[in-house]
């Protein structure tokens, strides 16, 4: 009885807790960074992991706000909790956050050539042939690859790290000029990415890792991060159930299978 009971004063802390921060005009402050359709520049149309998140909290009736930032400004805020919580990356990216218990989708990381390439990947082996273009600090949560990637020994030479905030411009524009021979990132970033270009048809999808969960992480030192995790669970489960997450999914042209 004294467990059952504990719980409810839980869950009427965090209801209490919801309302008085969205009553007080304290949102979520939620780091981000580019990477669209996930995270998207446009105001009209700021992701689908923006909306997804943002209708998630306010189901719980939490206000939430978005600041973009580069991906290693972005995962230093939210281990100083300057930010109350980080979206769009992979568990491996930060285990130390305080994650809900449902992820918010999944991303496909994928390796891109030119079109004219004979590379094919089979194993991690492969990349040791080639000139590998990456974005610093992410991982692809294959542990054979991310070992290879940030191995001192192996990536003097061997992988280009790009930091800035037009990395996927970068991306292609190395590899259309042969600077690197491989380009790894995720499927629909790609797809966006190059569907605003005229670059498509000089580059190809090689193949693809394992698909990897996407999550909303908190602060560890965030003393409502807990709090703010359950709220997302129970908003995610709202959305979904009203229908909201099914037309905010179709606006992006997103499958439902990602959920």
């Amino acid at each position: 009885m004294q467990c059952v009971t504990s719980r409810l004063c839980a869950l009427g802390g965090l209801v209490c807790l919801s309302m008085a921060r969205a009553d007080a005009g304290e949102p979520v402050k939620i780091s981000i960074s580019p990477w669209c359709p996930y995270i998207c520049e446009d105001k009209a149309a700021p992701g689908v992991l923006v909306e997804v998140t943002a209708a998630a909290l306010l189901a719980k009736d939490l206000d939430s706000s978005f600041t973009s930032l580069p991906w290693l400004r972005l995962m230093a805020t939210i281990k100083s909790g300057a930010m109350d919580a980080v979206l769009g990356i992979a568990k491996s990216d930060a285990p130390d956050l305080i994650f809900p218990s449902h992820s918010i989708g999944f991303y496909q990381p994928c390796f891109y050539t030119q079109a004219s390439s004979k590379w094919v990947y089979k194993d991690v082996s492969s990349l040791r042939h080639v000139r590998l273009s990456v974005l610093k600090g992410q991982t692809v949560n294959d542990q054979e690859v991310d070992d290879y990637i940030h191995d001192e020994s192996t990536r003097r030479g061997a992988i280009d790290f790009l930091s800035t905030e037009n990395y996927l411009t970068q991306h292609f524009r190395k590899l259309a000029l042969g600077r690197v021979d491989v380009v790894l990132d995720d499927a629909r970033v790609v797809s966006h990415h190059l569907q605003q270009t005229t670059q498509a048809n000089q580059f190809k999808q090689v193949s693809c890792l394992k698909a990897t969960p996407i999550w909303i992480g908190f602060s560890l030192v965030g003393k409502h991060s807990k709090a703010y995790a359950m709220a997302f669970d129970e908003g995610l489960n709202a959305i979904k159930k009203s229908g909201q997450l099914k037309l905010i999914l179709k606006k992006y042209g997103i499958e439902e299978t990602m959920f």
